[in-house]
């Protein structure tokens, strides 16, 4: 039987220990929102540049290097973005982003029916924007997956 001392003593335990699982929720909260916030203001400054480069090149289709994107010197590129360019307009893609990246990407944008995720694959692949339910054409050759949040340009 416990006695009064020990009860105190193991209720003040588990509270501090209630206390603390709250606290290390909170605070990975915090880290995926801030990694969000960084992905998604990578992939935007990333998806402005490339179009800079889609517009200035319409005659090439494929996936440019980094340096020919022309990015500052300062900037890293997150590994899960991915740019695509064809007739003069560009996507980019982020396969694996944290969940609160296209909430993000959307208010950065105001609203834009050119964000999206990807549906289906290959020639049939679509991009459907969530605030607008709209569906749009991506090109086949971008090799983008179902499931990757997508910025189109054209």
């Amino acid at each position: 039987m416990i006695n009064a001392p020990g009860l105190m003593l193991l209720l003040a335990i588990s509270l501090v220990s209630l206390w603390y699982q709250q606290e290390v929720v909170s605070g990975n909260q915090e880290l995926l929102s801030s990694e969000a916030e960084t992905t998604a203001s990578a992939f935007e400054l990333y998806h402005q540049q490339l179009t800079l480069y889609a517009e200035r090149n319409p005659g090439v289709t494929g996936s440019p290097g980094d340096s020919a994107v022309g990015l500052p010197d300062w900037y890293t590129k997150p590994a899960a973005v991915k740019g695509y360019v064809t007739a003069g307009g560009a996507y980019t893609s982020c396969v694996g982003c944290p969940a609160d990246v296209l909430s993000r990407l959307i208010e950065i944008s105001e609203g834009s029916m050119r964000i999206g995720v990807a549906e289906g694959a290959g020639a049939s692949s679509k991009l459907r924007s969530p605030l607008h339910n709209n569906l749009m054409t991506l090109p086949a050759g971008a090799g983008i997956p179902a499931g990757a949040i997508v910025h189109a340009s054209k």
